[in-house]
């Protein structure tokens, strides 16, 4: 089985990891087999029950590439004003 991301490197290029990332899921969701990922030589196994995890991914995936075309969020920071 090869790896959905095989031809892309998270660190290099975390947008299109991202797009790969969401696909899988997609195809997943829609009761899709079972992919492999192999990234920085770690493999991980997704199915329907590891979605959670892909999400997490695919959410670290988006904020690496938003911060790499300069387009990331500022975190919020909570003020409090000592009376």
């Amino acid at each position: 089985m090869t790896s959905v991301l095989d031809d892309i490197d998270p660190d290099v290029d975390p947008c299109g990891a991202a797009k790969k990332l969401r696909a899988l899921r997609l195809n997943l969701a829609a009761g899709g087999a079972p992919s492999r990922v192999r990234s920085q030589g770690e493999e991980v196994m997704y199915h329907a029950g590891n979605i959670g995890v892909l999400d997490r991914e695919i959410a670290r995936m988006e904020a690496l590439c938003a911060a790499q075309s300069g387009n990331a969020k500022p975190r919020r920071r909570a003020f409090r004003a000592g009376f």
